[in-house]
């Protein structure tokens, strides 16, 4: 098991859960944890492809705003 399950299993025997129950609920959250690895990364992703378009937006919208004030 990783750092984070095992931790788990711990907390829950420290407070007087049954050996087997805490080892179903440290794997439980493991495997929540693993899914939600996808969705953060798609949405890192996601908000990359913002902040550019952002930025962009940004440039563009500054050199017209220089050409009309310059002119």
């Amino acid at each position: 098991m990783s750092n984070f399950p095992s931790e788990v299993f711990k907390a829950f025997r420290s407070i007087g859960v049954e050996e087997d129950k805490a080892m179903d609920a440290a794997l439980v959250f493991d495997k929540r944890d693993a899914e939600w690895k996808d969705v953060i990364f798609s949405l890192k992703s996601d908000m990359l492809v913002l902040k550019w378009s952002q930025g962009f937006t940004l440039a563009i919208v500054l050199i017209l705003l220089g050409k009309a004030f310059i002119h």
